[in-house]
């Protein structure tokens, strides 16, 4: 068993239909990709086929081919999503044909970096001719970013070109940038069948991360978890493989009816299910006008969902123009930040633009809002810093979101928070970010609350933080955290005051608080219970005094004054120091009062660690 420890390289066709896209890989790698029944009674790929090429320098790498008929484009986009390289077959007896350009605009707006162009069927035409399909592939490129691709002259039936060919890709794929690998799997399911005597088995290209075999895996967007039994790459069994292979896993714990083209498999927590996705839009096509609610077809990976476009930055958007729109899902979907998609019409099914994920779990928005095209151009230009400032413009956001909408390494995400809280654009408050301005903002408003709390309640010593997160709209914990920094504040439990604060009475409550102090006063260890104060007394004042500790609760109903308490505990520190311990009997004689008041005195005593009950006796605690 293996390991394919290096990222690997996707090849995938392109072009118009009957020219030459699946008989060129056969004559390449030997297999003949048309795989079903209909396939070869047509003489037509209706579906992705697949192979490998074994290069020289390059090694193995895996080959999609896609079909080229205009009725089977949902199947062509969904084998191009990961591919590194396409390979744009352009028969020389037809020249240019409408899937030929529907293709190539694909293919740039979906980014794939690289393209080398074949004529081919050059066996079927002259020489001249030949030479002038070249200089159409050539003038069609112009102006793209790939302009300059190389151009092949191939025959599949007599072998003309195929060597170079060969070579090309080679000398190209070895110098390839290697692809990013990062920490989390992403395989985009393309193929899912049942396989005698092995199980549910689901194919596709593994764009991101590493798969190991025996690893738990979840299948998005329905999050169902499956593990995987075993791993082929090329009908080879696997150990382990990494980003760039087409990958074939058996799955236990995921059967067949619940899998379908269109979902990805990667691992626990790597994806959040969306119905919303917003996108920066290229308009493409000759005079094409686009609605806002339009209904479209998005194709994002290898996944078919429909949606409605709301155009978020013009009234309608035309060809040739970029605007940022809101893709509305009717399907839940799952996206990274910087995936590249394509649009086609709901019907009739003509491909209308694509451009790039920007937030993969946005909210709702409103037309031409500032705030929103601020964002998103700033996800858009992909400054970390402008994107940062800018979502922190609209309030709080958890660092956890925020790595994994951006899918930020944490080492960057790092770095540039702490660069920007040094410039003081913003305060890191444990797992949220905020900006500076909000949360000098959120602190006011916090200060206000609780000072009109102690204004509305002058004799309560503080505000509960139930309350105080109930007045301020935001996330309970990050009223905790930013309560934390907050100068002006005291939080003692789940009370806070002001710092500072002391209850005030007004010149009445005044003189009842001298009396209720002076009734515990002189009753000492015969107190009057809660009730028979309350009956009296005011019963604000009384909770007051208790709040701020000047009477003692020993139960819901007897309080003492803290002073009495004093000498309760001084009396039986000096008994006991002489006789060592003592009975409860002992206790309530030396205290003068009744077992009523002596029972809970003395268990508060032993609640509070003054003394320690020891059978029927009690003895003090030594410091």
């Amino acid at each position: 068993m293996e390991k394919a420890e290096h990222p690997g390289v996707i090849v995938g066709t392109a072009g118009h239909v009957d020219h030459g896209k699946t008989e060129l890989i056969k004559a390449l790698t030997g297999v003949d990709t048309d795989r079903l029944a209909e396939e070869k009674r047509r003489g037509l790929t209706i579906d992705l086929g697949f192979a490998s090429l074994d290069l020289p320098q390059a090694g193995r790498v895996g080959i999609v081919d896609v079909p080229g008929h205009q009725r089977f484009m949902k199947n062509m986009l969904a084998g191009v999503g990961g591919i590194d390289l396409a390979l744009l077959v352009v028969a020389a007896d037809e020249g240019l044909m409408p899937q030929t350009q529907e293709h190539l605009e694909i293919l740039r707006l979906l980014g794939i970096p690289k393209l080398v162009a074949v004529v081919s069927k050059v066996d079927a035409v002259d020489a001249e001719l030949a030479d002038l399909v070249v200089e159409e592939i050539q003038d069609l490129l112009r102006g793209t970013y790939l302009e300059g691709s190389p151009i092949l002259k191939v025959s599949p039936v007599t072998g003309t070109g195929l060597e170079e060919l060969i070579a090309l890709l080679d000398s190209i794929i070895v110098a390839l940038p290697t692809r990013e690998v990062g920490n989390l799997p992403r395989l985009l399911v393309d193929r899912v069948f049942i396989l005698q005597g092995i199980g549910t088995v689901v194919t596709g290209s593994l764009t991101y991360g590493t798969l190991s075999q025996g690893d738990e895996v979840v299948v998005y967007p329905e999050k169902l978890k499956a593990r995987i039994r075993q791993l082929h790459v090329h009908h080879q069994l696997m150990r382990r493989v990494v980003a760039g292979h087409r990958v074939a896993l058996n799955l236990v714990g995921a059967g067949k009816s619940e899998l379908q083209r269109g979902e990805v498999i990667s691992t626990e927590g790597a994806f959040e299910p969306t119905l919303r996705l917003d996108v920066k839009l290229e308009v493409v096509g000759q005079e094409l006008v686009v609605r806002d609610w339009a209904r479209v077809r998005l194709y994002l990976g290898s996944a078919e969902v429909l949606a409605r476009l709301v155009i978020l930055s013009a009234k309608e958007a035309q060809s040739g123009q970029e605007v940022y729109a809101q893709l509305r899902l009717e399907t839940p979907t799952v996206a990274w930040y910087g995936d590249r998609f394509v649009l086609r019409a709901y019907s009739p099914q003509t491909l209308l633009g694509g451009g790039t994920i920007l937030d993969p779990q946005p909210q709702k928005h409103r037309r031409f809002d500032g705030s929103i095209l601020q964002s998103l151009e700033a996800r858009a230009g992909g400054d970390l810093t402008k994107i940062l400032l800018s979502d922190l413009s609209r309030g709080p956001v958890l660092v956890e979101d925020m790595k994994r909408n951006l899918r930020l390494p944490d080492e960057r995400l790092n770095a540039t928070v702490s660069q920007m809280q040094k410039q003081g654009h913003l305060r890191v408050l444990g797992p949220f970010l905020m900006g500076s301005d909000a949360l000098e903002g959120m602190q006011g408003e916090i200060l206000s609350q609780i000072q009109e709390f102690h204004h509305r309640h002058p004799l309560k010593t503080g505000m509960s933080k139930e309350e105080l997160k109930g007045k301020i709209q935001c996330p309970g914990q990050l009223v905790e955290e930013v309560l934390s920094v907050l100068d002006q504040v005291e939080v003692s439990g789940d009370e806070v005051r002001q710092r500072g604060r002391e209850i005030r009475f007004s010149p009445e409550q005044d003189r009842e608080r001298e009396r209720i102090e002076t009734l515990f006063l002189e009753r000492k260890f015969n107190p009057p219970t809660r009730e028979e104060l309350l009956a009296e007394y005011d019963s604000k004042v009384f909770y007051a005094l208790a709040k701020q500790g000047i009477l003692v609760g020993l139960t819901k109903e007897i309080y003492l004054h803290r002073s009495v308490l004093e000498e309760a505990k001084h009396l039986i520190r000096e008994e006991m120091s002489r006789q060592g311990r003592m009975r409860l009997s002992e206790m309530r004689e030396l205290w003068g009062t009744s077992r009523k008041f002596a029972v809970p005195l003395a268990e508060y005593l032993d609640q509070i660690g003054f003394t320690k009950r020891i059978g029927n006796n009690r003895e003090l605690v030594k410091d």
